[in-house]
Parts: C-alpha cells; sequence; structure tokens
C-alpha cells in the first residue's frame, strides 16, 4: 500500500521548468522616445528613440524562480556643458578660470553592462511561462570621446587638457514586468517594460551657473545623467530559445 501511494505522488510531481527545460538563452531590445536626448544619433524628442540591447541567460531554480546573468551594450550622445572650468595658467603657475565655448558639441557615450537579475513568476505561472517580475543590478561601464579641438575657452590663449578618464563606472537597479510565451516548445518570446535608477546618475551638487573646479568630473557627471536619462524607462521585446 504505502509504495502505491509513493508511486502515485511521484507519477504527479512536477519537475521545475518548462517540459523538463530550464536554461533559457534571451536576446531582448529595450527602447523608448528620447524627449531628453540626444541618442545615439545625436537626435532627441518623441519622434527619436533611445536603443538598448541585452543577451541574458536564464536558468529556473523552481516552479516560480528563475536567476539570471546578463550583457548590456549601446550607445548614446550628451551635451557638452557650457560652464566655467578651473585650470592651471602656466603664466603665474596657479588656478584661473576658463568659460567654455560648447555651442550644441556633443559627446558620444559607447556603453557596456554586467548584471545578474532574478525573475518572480505569478502565482499559476510555470518558470519560464507567464508573467513576471524581474529585478536586476547592474554595473555599467562608458566610454566616452569627443572632438578635442572643438573644446577651447572663450579666450583663444587658454590651453585646456581636460582629462578624460572613461570608462565611467555605474551601478543601475532596474525592476520589470514581462510576460513570455512559448511556441514550437523552444521559441519564446518576451515582452514588457522596464523602470531603473542609476545611482550616481544624479549630480551630487547643486551647480550655481555650471561652475567645474575639478576638471576630472566635467565628462563623468552628464555621461551619467545622460545614462540616467536613458535607463530610468524603456519598454522591451524580446525573443528566447530554450536549451536545456
Amino acid at each position: 500500500m504505502l509504495l502505491l501511494i509513493f508511486t502515485g505522488f511521484c507519477s504527479q510531481a512536477q519537475v521545475s521548468g518548462y517540459q523538463g527545460r530550464r536554461l533559457l538563452l534571451n536576446y531582448d531590445e529595450y527602447f523608448m522616445s528620447a524627449p531628453t536626448g540626444p541618442n545615439q544619433n545625436g537626435n532627441e524628442g518623441f519622434t527619436s528613440f533611445n536603443l538598448h540591447n541585452r543577451v541574458s541567460i536564464d536558468y529556473v531554480l523552481s516552479r516560480g524562480l528563475s536567476l539570471g546573468v546578463d550583457y548590456h551594450f549601446f550607445k548614446t550622445c550628451f551635451q557638452l556643458p557650457g560652464a566655467s572650468i578651473d585650470y592651471i595658467d602656466p603664466s603665474y603657475g596657479g588656478y584661473n578660470t576658463a568659460v567654455l565655448e560648447t555651442d550644441g558639441m556633443l559627446a558620444h557615450s559607447s556603453v557596456t553592462g554586467i548584471g545578474i537579475h532574478l525573475k518572480k513568476y505569478f502565482t499559476n505561472n510555470i518558470a519560464p511561462l507567464g508573467n513576471y517580475m524581474e529585478f536586476g543590478i547592474i554595473d555599467f561601464f562608458q566610454d566616452v570621446s569627443y572632438d578635442k579641438d572643438k573644446l577651447q575657452a572663450l579666450n583663444p590663449d587658454v590651453v585646456l587638457n581636460i582629462p578624460n578618464q572613461s570608462p565611467y563606472s555605474s551601478v543601475a537597479f532596474s525592476i520589470s514586468y514581462g510576460k513570455k510565451s512559448i511556441f514550437f516548445n523552444r521559441l519564446v518570446l518576451d515582452y514588457g517594460m522596464q523602470s531603473g535608477i542609476v545611482f550616481n546618475g544624479i549630480t551630487p551638487t547643486i551647480r550655481q551657473q555650471e561652475y567645474y573646479k575639478d576638471m576630472n568630473v566635467y565628462l563623468e557627471e552628464p555621461a551619467r545623467m545622460r545614462l540616467l536619462s536613458h535607463f530610468i524607462f524603456n519598454i522591451h521585446v524580446g525573443v528566447g530559445l530554450l536549451i536545456i
């Protein structure tokens, strides 16, 4: 009798994953209009779009949970701020102040990121199928480039050497809502929305007329602020493949 009960229990037990498959390879495209751009093409406005690519691997831990690692890559631009900036004046060996001539100049930011995420599937959904919430932590790296010959002070006698210390690192947190559907037992379609915060993307001090005492942060701060506005809200669509 005990053997029959044990056999019946095992026959109704459900293996985690979809038909026993737990490993999922994903590609997601995130996008949103760029009213606070400029985007990777230097355009901004509601008819221009930010784009963000992510490749990830998910592993189903249980009926309602999966854990994943992800790699992000995208490009964007940011406006070089017109500012007053301190520099060492060789004429007397001390600091002096120069006013920068930027006149709509853009810097280009090539961004990569490595992260981890946890997906919690809703009740009555079986991972990796159905509605879910995703929580992620990403470490972004921004490689910044700009035309050094055009970035000059209003006074042509001032020679500036603004350091470019990129790649700049920024830690971000994201929360997403999405839904996965499975076709042909292996092909996965995914769509949803994401909101995120870049922790050091908000300028730590309120500047008076964009005054920079430290030239080291002239590129770093607007680059991180642009990453924040790029990442703050996006729609995503993706495809995936159940491997094993």
